[in-house]
């Protein structure tokens, strides 16, 4: 009757407590987090930041592509920090942890050799598609071919293949233990497999320029080749308050100018009254 009783009490344990031990809104490499579930935001933003404004940044050189993940060619600043986004973000206040962003949940399989991830249901591109396993397998499938730069197949050699396990629930397949490898899963950038269906992804046709689409908090607003980029935000924007990204991403717009003399750049960035 005893053991009846402990077999009872055990399986009652696990059956609460699966979902605790193997799943969860946050993953590190030790399995400690500073930031619990339900967390509001992250402890160095303000939640109340003040809204709006525009953001004039330079960089030197010049661009020649608008997608950040080729290897031939050179892309503008800031596209795959305002228009994409990764599965889990990384806090910028405690070492080796990441939080879910497009995944709410993360499952790590207890052998270590898979993890799975539920997306977020309201998670969106900003043409208002919702992302799904779909997209993330393609994008998986798309950073591990040779149509990308050669370091994204050798960031993710080690992630055998992705298994679509429904609309909004993929599980990535290990080729050996790693104990930073759902890490680097989880940093991977989720692309819309419908935009690169009707939009060449090398841009070898000539589609090089085509203003790409994200789920992240900004969208392209306006592009001059090779001068400036301007990055608006996104108003329908998902994840604006998701705790992630709650006191972030506040400027209304960003624009990225680009010189080939740094003294130029100065020159144009300083306010008008202001000697030098």
């Amino acid at each position: 009757m005893l053991t009846r009783l402990s077999f009872l009490v055990t399986f009652v344990f696990f059956l609460f407590n699966a979902g605790f031990l193997y799943g969860a809104h946050g993953i590190s490499i030790d399995g400690k987090l500073k930031y619990p579930a339900g967390f509001k935001h992250f402890d160095y933003v303000s939640a109340n930041a003040g809204q709006g404004g525009d953001l004039s940044l330079h960089d030197n050189g010049s661009f020649d592509k608008m997608n950040p993940f080729t290897l031939k060619g050179t892309a503008p600043f800031g596209l795959d920090m305002f228009v994409f986004e990764t599965l889990a973000v990384a806090s910028l206040d405690e070492p080796f942890a990441e939080y879910g962003l497009i995944a709410k949940d993360i499952e790590l399989a207890e052998n270590r050799m898979s993890v799975t991830f539920t997306l977020h249901d309201d998670a969106m591109f900003s043409d208002g598609s919702s992302v799904t396993a779909e997209d993330v397998k393609f994008s998986l499938d798309i950073l591990k071919s040779d149509k990308v730069h050669p370091f994204y197949p050798y960031y993710y050699q080690d992630i055998k293949e992705a298994k679509i396990l429904g609309e909004r629930k993929v599980q990535f397949l290990f080729n050996k233990t790693n104990r930073e490898l759902h890490m680097v899963a989880a940093q991977l950038p989720v692309m819309s497999k419908a935009f690169y269906t009707s939009h060449s992804f090398s841009g070898n046709d000539g589609d090089n320029m085509a203003a790409p689409m994200g789920s992240g908090p900004y969208i392209v607003s306006k592009v001059i080749q090779g001068k400036s980029i301007s990055y608006k935000k996104n108003p329908a924007y998902w994840a604006a308050d998701h705790p992630t990204r709650k006191g972030l991403f506040n400027f209304e717009t960003i624009t990225v100018h680009y010189y080939k003399d740094q003294i130029v750049a100065v020159r144009h960035l300083k306010p008008a009254n202001l000697t030098l």
